[in-house]
């Protein structure tokens, strides 16, 4: 087998392979881009050119599969080729994450091309036939593309008490969406007691603001998918009212102020009762 270099052309590239069968003499080529990003659409072309059969009638190509990762294309033309003849098989590959096998956000996969067929020739008159297995492989360099995104609150102002419900949707560029990262959410830093339902890429929590005191906080989401780092977010609400440290104090000072209120009120009755008793004792000193 006789490998040549892949033409020096600008994107999409083609490689050629030189194949020898029991007289025929074949070339594959296979035409792609020499790097794929996920969620993108890639064409692979693989044209089988017969340059030569010597002392064979024709060649006859009863399969061919073309595969990367978790991806796989199978033709079965039973295609009858003489010499000079070729034949073209296409097939349109849109590589993910899962489907690529990505752990890192980058990595190299084997484009496979599996041909297998038959060659045919005269042996004493009668027309015998020589099994064909063509197999090539192709490094392909596959990165991974990040997912977007989109965090919204169903309020960015609230009264003390109410509760703000987060929907974080995680999809690809091209639509896919991603249903299984792992979403974290925190509320000036601290983690929120929540339940996150992962359906077509949308995630959603309850924030309750009742431990929370007068003003803005942060919220601040976190998104982990495969192969990539987090995701950061972060958006703010603002409490109005009184929190549960503010209701405390208040509440305090509402009750000092009643005490107060109370002890005067006393003080005042006592000072009156006692005016009273007094002139009263003076009255009776007269008589």
């Amino acid at each position: 087998m006789t490998v040549e270099k892949p033409c020096q052309s600008a994107s999409p590239k083609t490689w050629r392979f030189v194949e020898e069968g029991l007289y025929a003499r074949i070339l594959l080529s296979v035409t792609t881009e020499e790097t794929w990003n996920t969620h993108e659409d890639y064409i692979v072309t693989l044209e089988i050119s017969v340059e030569s059969l010597g002392d064979s009638e024709y060649v006859e190509i009863t399969e061919i599969e073309v595969s990367i990762g978790a991806l796989s294309f199978t033709e079965t033309p039973l295609e009858k080729l003489y010499e000079g003849d070729s034949y073209t098989f296409t097939a349109t590959f849109h590589p993910t994450e899962d489907n690529m096998w990505l752990v890192e956000t980058e990595e190299t996969r084997s484009l496979s091309i599996n041909i297998n067929g038959y060659e045919y020739y005269y042996f004493l008159g009668k027309l015998e036939s020589w099994p064909l297995w063509f197999y090539e492989t192709i490094d392909i360099p596959v990165k991974a593309t990040p997912p977007d995104v989109s965090v919204s609150l169903s309020s960015t102002e609230v009264k003390y008490g109410e509760e703000v419900n987060v929907t974080v949707t995680v999809t690809y560029p091209d639509g896919l969406p991603e249903d299984d990262a792992l979403v974290t959410i925190y509320v000036d830093d601290t983690p929120v007691t929540a339940e996150y339902t992962g359906a077509g890429g949308i995630y959603t929590a309850t924030i309750g603001t009742s431990l929370l005191t007068k003003g803005t906080h942060t919220v601040k989401v976190e998104v982990h998918v495969t192969p990539f780092p987090k995701i950061i977010k972060t958006r703010t609400i603002t409490v109005k009212g009184l929190g549960i440290f503010g209701a405390t104090t208040a509440g305090f000072a509402i009750l000092i102020a009643i005490i107060i209120a109370v002890i005067g009120l006393g003080v005042a009755l006592g000072i009156k009762l006692g005016a009273r008793r007094k002139a009263k004792a003076t009255e009776s000193t007269s008589i």
